[in-house]
């Protein structure tokens, strides 16, 4: 490959015609200069044929990084962990727990007052093999697949299924 780029940069030196042009505009190409560009060469050349042996040992770390990778982006970015699971409840108590009751009527006197909505919609994805659990998380506890510390208590109801949660309806 040296004696190739060598070849090269010989072959493609400037005509006579070129290089007057060049002298006349002040950028005449010394041949320190060509042989600085030849050495430049053969340098990377040299750092490319010592190299290739690290790179074929940095590649399987690379393609392990990456699984780890992937498999932690596939975690679910829930803020409930199953150890925050305090109880299983039936939706007839949470609704009956959590009826909105406003002095001033703005919001509906039903469970989840303006919340209503979600969380039927919450009860709807419940497969008849889960179960719904209230869950609370203190102050301070580690939440998601990120692990950030809470600055307050949040509550709410999971879908939980063979030991994972799968879905939360936080309010």
């Amino acid at each position: 490959m040296s004696l190739y780029f060598l070849g090269s940069a010989i072959k493609n030196r400037p005509s006579e015609f070129v290089k007057g042009i060049n002298k006349a505009l002040g950028k005449e190409v010394t041949l320190k200069q060509q042989l600085q560009e030849i050495a430049i060469y053969c340098f990377a050349i040299s750092c490319v044929v010592i190299g290739w042996p690290g790179f074929l040992i940095w590649l399987p770390f690379s393609i392990r990084q990456d699984r780890r990778n992937k498999a932690w982006q596939a975690l679910p970015d829930f803020n409930c962990a199953p150890g925050y699971l305090v109880q299983p409840v039936t939706p007839i108590e949470v609704e009956s727990l959590n009826i909105v009751r406003d002095p001033l009527g703005y919001a509906p006197e039903i469970a989840f007052g303006h919340l209503n909505k979600a969380w039927k919609e919450f009860l709807a994805r419940i497969g008849p093999d889960e179960e719904l659990w209230y869950f609370k998380i203190p102050k301070g506890g580690k939440v998601g697949k990120y692990q950030f510390e809470t600055e307050y208590e949040i509550t709410g109801y999971a879908r939980f299924k063979a030991g994972k949660v799968i879905e939360e309806f936080l309010y």
